[in-house]
């Protein structure tokens, strides 16, 4: 677990005060630091395969060695510097001739080289990239990539004044500088945060080394590349408007928020509709956008607007883009999207292919959430208000959680409820923290550490939401504090889980005790997976802490034989299904109880203690070797 390298503001102004004072100065000296940086961040990284080479070439220094060792490490040190390695498909003049005529006469009018590769990706976001050419020595390979979403829900003018805006990155040449900047500052935040890892003598220097440069260096590189955004904001207002950039630079914001507030809530509802992942995802998002009701639209907007600039992000707010521009936020009319304006009939190529892929890779989730929202979720959210009161607690919480997933604000109105009418209630306060925290409400700061604090058994999951909401905000100074108290309350858990561990083996554990609908969803998401071959699940009681702070909780285990021939035929890894199946079970208990995942292969005998156990579910596929074994892999949380 690492630390984020922290910002110093008073640092930053100085440099930010410099910049403006005497920018030629400023430039030089984070050139300096760049070059320097990315020249011992070389060294460090070839130092454990060049030392040898030198240490050979001066006992044995005959010429020809001396040659071959000098190739060696020019060869080392052309591996370890980075390439420009675009995700996403190129896109070719002839399929988007209408596209490349609108980029072409911005490119003129902003005087940018006319050299400029074009990809599609799958993400919300576009981007400007330049590297060295071939084979990473030669020219300048200057690349554009713009995100299929955006194309999707932007309108032409909108999609052109993000262009206009990556295209003054290219013609101000900030890729000169910025490509030495990125790799200093992330190869350097790398080694800082290897430090608790860190196993030679020579990784806890380096990592000394970085924690003290990465912090100073990453201040200053960080007012450069705010800046450069800002100019590139300028290039782009220049040739498009002011009034149309905002509009754009509004849409985009909006359409952050809207993936962070409503997207989720929306795919779940999907997915209690559908039992597999449609295949026509970004026609049912830019619906989605363009059929948000104008009190949602402002509201996102506003908080788009209300987002202050984070010292993690190179870009800067909405707020302070739009005011260096002289305009406030504004949304222009949802016109014909971008993609069908700019790409003509190949648009639904590229839609589609993109449609396919993000439908693949939400597959192998989708099925078992569908399931979940069907038995689990849609029975809970059915619930008529005068037949809730009746309803146990237990259940009105999971009733909350369930309804978080299809109406956040709404789902924290119900937890609101209970707390207020069970203000003892350990599990309410813990549900109704973790809601605010992931609203990213410090409200829920206060609850969520006195219950950590009271109850062992609760400290772990509650200082990981702590330490999650720090991160997201930014609190640097709460951050280390929860981090370093989580790490004392992983330690707890796992003694805990590996108890729970040696119980099993004993066969000192028992069959989970499950209610008809939670064990119909497990069958039944069992039974769904082609993976599973059989799966026990048990439970059983560990303590958590020491005297007089100290309490059990139970644990629940869930081990899966997995099918070999098929995980390898679906191209799975067994940490995906190691993922998938702790997803399963987190459904069925609370958000507070500890579970474990184990798994073992069709290949690989299994352990005698299985034998003690009623399997909850059995594939009517070939089963595995029942001898001791000599595999097995664990995860808990």
């Amino acid at each position: 677990m690492s630390t984020p390298i922290q910002i110093d503001p008073a640092s930053l102004e100085r440099w930010q005060a410099l910049a403006k004072r005497d920018p030629r100065r400023y430039r030089l000296r984070l050139t300096i630091f760049a070059v320097l940086g990315d020249f011992l961040l070389t060294c460090a990284q070839i130092l454990p395969w060049v030392l040898p080479i030198v240490v050979g070439v001066m006992f044995f220094p005959h010429p020809m060695l001396v040659w071959i060792g000098v190739a060696a490490v020019i060869f080392i040190v052309w591996l370890v510097r980075p390439g420009l390695h675009v995700e996403g498909s190129r896109l070719e003049r002839q399929q988007a001739p209408e596209l490349f005529r609108a980029i072409d006469e911005l490119r003129e009018k902003q005087l940018a080289a006319s050299d400029l590769e074009v990809y599609v990706d799958g993400e919300l976001n576009a981007g400007a990239a330049e590297g060295r050419g071939l084979f990473g020595l030669l020219g300048t390979r200057r690349v554009m990539v713009i995100g299929v979403p955006l194309l999707a829900c932007l309108s032409k003018d909108e999609l052109l004044a993000v262009i206009a805006h990556e295209l003054g990155h290219f013609s101000r040449r900030h890729g000169r500088l910025g490509g030495w900047l990125y790799r200093a500052r992330m190869g350097w935040a790398e080694y800082a945060e290897r430090e608790e890892n860190a196993r030679s003598a020579f990784e806890r220097a380096m990592s000394w080394y970085a924690r003290i440069f990465a912090p100073r260096f990453l201040t200053m590189s960080l007012v450069h590349s705010r800046d450069a955004e800002y100019e590139a904001d300028a290039d782009a207002a220049a040739v498009m408007g002011r009034a149309s950039f905002a509009h754009a630079l509004t849409r985009v914001a909006f359409l952050n928020a809207f993936f962070e507030h409503e997207l989720g809530p929306l795919i779940a509802r999907w997915q209690s509709e559908l039992p597999d992942a449609p295949g026509d995802f970004h026609a049912r998002l830019s619906a989605a956008v363009r059929g948000l009701d104008e009190r949602r639209t402002a509201e996102l907007v506003a908080k788009a607007a209300a987002t202050q600039s984070s010292w993690h992000d190179t870009h800067p707010a909405l707020a302070d883009r739009l005011s260096a521009l002289g305009e406030v936020p504004r949304l222009g009319d949802a016109a014909m999207c971008a993609g069908q304006a700019l790409f003509g009939d190949e648009w639904l190529r590229v839609v589609k292919e993109f449609d396919d892929r993000w439908a693949r890779g939400a597959s192998i989730e989708w099925r078992v959430e569908h399931l979940r929202m069907k038995l689990l979720v849609a029975p809970l959210l059915s619930a008529e208000a005068p037949k809730r009161a009746s309803l146990s607690t237990k259940t009105r919480l999971r009733r909350a959680r369930a309804l978080r997933r299809v109406d956040p604000l709404q789902g924290i109105t119900e937890l609101r409820e209970i707390r207020a009418e069970r203000p003892d209630d350990v599990s309410a306060c813990f549900a109704l923290s973790a809601a605010l925290l992931s609203e990213n409400d410090a409200a829920g700061i206060e609850p969520m550490e006195s219950l950590a604090r009271a109850y062992p058994a609760y400290a772990e999951p509650a200082y990981s939401r702590l330490a999650a909401y720090a991160e997201r905000v930014s609190d640097v100074e709460h951050l280390r504090s929860w981090r370093t108290r989580l790490e004392r309350a992983s330690d707890a858990l796992h003694m805990a889980c590996d108890a729970q561990v040696k119980a099993i083996e004993k066969g000192a554990a028992r069959v989970s005790g499950l209610d008809d609908v939670s064990r119909a969803y497990v069958e039944a998401a069992l039974r769904d997976d082609a993976c599973m071959i059989r799966a026990w699940l048990l439970e059983g009681e560990q303590p958590f802490g020491t005297p007089p702070a100290f309490e059990s909780r139970t644990i629940y285990t869930l081990i899966v034989v997995i099918d070999t021939e098929v995980a390898e035929r679906q191209r799975v890894s067994e940490v995906e299904l190691i993922g998938r199946y702790h997803a399963l079970l987190r459904a069925i208990v609370e958000p507070y109880e500890p579970i474990m995942v184990r798994t073992y292969y069709s290949t690989e005998p299994l352990p005698k203690f299985l034998g003690s156990y009623q399997p909850i579910i059995e594939a009517t596929r070939p089963n595995s070797r029942e001898e001791q074994t000599p595999h097995e892999s664990t995860r808990s949380g």
